[in-house]
């Protein structure tokens, strides 16, 4: 939870942490987290290798399939009914997925080559902020989304 101002500076906020919650203000926010500033938002990426039987319920998505391929047939959809279809077919997919709040428009894929990130893709989240990539090959993988950068992911 997150009060703002008019401006819209942080007021307070809720942290949640390791040992608990706390309420602290937008100050106080900006001193322990060493922001520049009470004006500033906040992503939350999730991501994961999956399976199926990680796969999240199905929820509204968008009407089109967004797929995208890097030449070496990566694969990217939003739809988890798509995906359910897909899976008991080809169980030996690699899934990376998750979700990210607040819910973006799109999400960018990128891929560790050669001790660099390569983007490789784009692809959108469901109504509810999840996503389900397919991947063609085992590597390292992470979400850009909202300005924020998810964690890197070793898919095996």
């Amino acid at each position: 939870m997150t009060k703002r101002g008019v401006s819209p500076r942080i007021v307070s906020a809720k942290v949640i942490g390791s040992r608990g919650t706390t309420v602290v203000t937008g100050p106080e926010l900006r001193s322990r987290l060493g922001l520049f500033d009470t004006w500033a938002y906040f992503v939350n990426i999730k991501s994961g290798q999956g399976g199926a039987s990680t796969q999240p319920a199905p929820a509204p998505a968008p009407k089109d399939d967004t797929t995208l391929t890097d030449g070496g047939g990566t694969a990217v959809t939003s739809k988890a009914a798509w995906l359910r279809e897909l899976l008991p077919a080809q169980p030996h997919k690699l899934i990376l997925d998750g979700a990210v709040s607040p819910r973006p428009k799109k999400i960018t894929l990128q891929a560790r080559v050669h001790g660099h990130w390569k983007t490789i893709g784009l692809g959108t989240t469901d109504s509810a902020g999840r996503y389900a990539l397919l991947l063609e090959r085992a590597g390292v993988y992470r979400i850009v989304a909202n300005g924020g950068v998810g964690p890197a992911v070793r898919i095996r």
